[in-house]
């Protein structure tokens, strides 16, 4: 651990040549957010998403176990601040979106802290679709009433707590910050704290079929949900043959 760090960011991506460097241009310029790491984990990429991390002069891992949660776990080992943030390579934070996801942790009490996420310019149907559906808006998020969660986009928690209850659960390709997120509450009991000035952008899938991609990839995962939380499931819904999807799924998740 470095004192000396206010966090460590932890990017992983697969592929994400085409929005990599924004995403690291927007970090390199956050404001008020002191000395902070930037780590890219990347998931067996094939395009030049890693010769662009290098040249953006940040710390770059490998991790070969294909998802989001292996790659976030070893993001989780390697990470030398107290607090992580998490976020994806389609993602454009605001210019203080990391220091006011920090200024969160000023309370002792608090343990996950995340803020507005909004779809960045949108031009095609797909983008603008996902854009007014606000699929992850606060309201289809933190603050759901049964299972109140924040997007992997745009989380910052107390790395402490994340190792405690063992990182991201690496058999979920999808989903899984919902399950990472209900896990903290369940183990430590607080709520997820919410900072309107936290703002980070989304560049959401631009055509159809990768935002229905995205959709029909939560069913599998949200049955395992069911077997392995079952208290989070009451009131659920039967749809497209997925017994325990419950009515928080049923919104066009358009990543």
């Amino acid at each position: 651990m470095s004192n000396s760090l206010t966090a460590s960011v932890i990017v992983p991506v697969l592929n994400g040549e085409a929005t990599l460097g924004d995403l690291l241009a927007a970090l390199k310029n956050q404001a008020g957010a002191g000395p902070f790491e930037i780590i890219v984990v990347d998931n067996g990429s094939t395009d030049r998403t890693v010769e662009i991390a290098r040249s953006c002069g940040v710390t770059v891992l490998h991790q070969p176990i294909l998802g989001p949660s292996a790659a976030r776990n070893l993001g989780l080992r390697h990470a030398r601040a107290e607090i992580v943030v998490y976020t994806d390579s389609d993602a454009i934070p605001s210019r203080r979106w990391l220091a006011a996801l920090l200024a969160a942790f000023a309370d002792s009490k608090v343990i996950i802290a995340s803020g507005p996420i909004l779809g960045w310019q949108p031009t095609t149907a797909a983008e603008r679709f996902c854009s007014v559906r606000a699929a992850y808006s606060r309201e289809n998020s933190i603050d759901h009433p049964r299972h109140a969660y924040t997007p992997g986009m745009s989380l910052a928690v107390r790395r402490k707590h994340a190792v405690e209850i063992g990182g991201w659960d690496e058999l979920m390709t999808s989903g899984e910050d919902v399950d990472f997120c209900f896990r903290l509450r369940l183990r430590f009991g607080n709520t997820i704290q919410f900072v309107d000035e936290a703002v980070l952008f989304h560049q959401h899938r631009c055509t159809d079929k990768r935002s229905g991609g995205r959709r029909a990839g939560m069913a599998p995962d949200t049955r395992f949900f069911s077997n392995a939380i079952p208290n989070m499931f009451r009131g659920q819904l039967f749809i497209q043959g997925c017994p325990a999807l419950p009515s928080h799924f049923c919104i066009w998740w358009c990543r």
